[in-house]
């Protein structure tokens, strides 16, 4: 079964016209309607409430393409979605049944058409962008390789050695914790992290490499790892932390970036970076191209945005002078 739902979002009133201390004439009014209309096959309904199977094309859309086929491969996320999706419409639907004032409210309109204005001027933007997006970078990204290697930053690595003392299972957190903390205890004796790893590391390889590890992509390891190595400087130690292996004491021994030696090395990165390049450029123009009409403001219309929320003469005054100010800048 289809469903077909038209609903009229709105008439805005938007003031037009140039600044002036006083209005000599009502102030002109805008009229702008946009038809909202979707039609689409009822996935279900509750009540009032229908959830169409465009509705959930339209939530689907918020999350990565690739991520879909497991999101709805899963009985648990799809009644998820569901209940998200149709509740609101349930109240919607009685919203215009029993008070239409509510609907009609022009702040509600207006906040409405403002969100419909907004999905329709990024989806314009990204359908010229999508016109002028180029099949290939690679002569662009090659171009960044030559003059901004900068921009082709190489992951962190690190050297670092640890101690880890694992908790759960059988071993709970308390008893996990003073083990951890007795380390600490000793390394402030002058014992050596090395040693200690040795002899009191629950990790599996520290019987082997004392709880050294080196050149090791910190991308790699756990977040709460990764970050304690951020934070610290070349040999300092830090206080026991969590991960979600257990506790840890880690030294920094030292971070470094590989050497960019060949385009093929950075290769992906850089047909990334000339593509994003592209598209910011091309966002830009578009945007210059609209800011550099001319503004032009109602007679009457600060005056009378003001009033409506008490500003004093002063307010107005300075308001009126940032506003062209602000506006001079952006025309530059």
């Amino acid at each position: 079964m289809l469903l077909r739902n038209s609903i009229c979002v709105l008439a805005a009133v938007i003031a037009a016209g140039t600044v002036s201390p006083a209005p000599a004439k009502a102030a002109d009014t805008h009229l702008d309607r946009i038809e909202i209309e979707r039609e689409s096959e009822v996935f279900m309904r509750r009540g009032s409430g229908v959830v169409t199977q465009l509705d959930f094309d339209v939530f689907l859309s918020r999350m990565p393409a690739h991520h879909r086929p497991a999101f709805v491969s899963s009985p648990d996320n799809i009644s998820g979605a569901l209940n998200e999706l149709i509740t609101p419409r349930q109240i919607a639907a009685e919203a215009r049944q029993e008070a239409p004032e509510v609907v009609d409210d022009p702040l509600l309109q207006g906040q409405m058409y403002q969100a419909a204005i907004v999905q329709i001027a990024e989806r314009y933007m990204t359908h010229i962008w999508e016109q002028e997006r180029l099949e290939d970078y690679t002569d662009q990204a090659r171009e960044i390789f030559m003059v901004r290697k900068d921009l082709l930053r190489q992951p962190l690595h690190a050297d670092f050695t640890h101690v880890l003392v694992r908790s759960g299972g059988t071993r709970g957190e308390l008893d996990a914790m003073k083990s951890i903390i007795n380390v600490y205890d000793l390394i402030a004796e002058g014992r050596s992290l090395s040693d200690l790893a040795a002899e009191y590391s629950e990790d599996p390889q520290a019987k082997t490499n004392s709880g050294r590890y080196e050149d090791v992509e910190i991308s790699t390891l756990d977040p709460a790892v990764a970050s304690m190595i951020q934070q610290l400087q070349p040999g300092q130690i830090s206080q026991p932390f969590r991960s979600e292996f257990g506790w840890h004491i880690l030294q920094l021994n030292r971070t470094w970036r590989p050497d960019v030696e060949s385009f093929e090395q950075v290769r992906e990165q850089a047909l990334e970076v000339a593509e994003q390049r592209h598209k910011t450029q091309v966002r830009e123009r578009i945007l210059r191209r609209f800011n550099m009409k001319e503004n032009e403001f109602e007679p009457g219309a600060v005056e009378a945005l003001t009033a409506r929320y008490k500003a004093s003469d002063q307010d107005m005054e300075k308001l009126k002078a940032d506003i062209r100010a602000r506006l001079g800048q952006q025309e530059q």
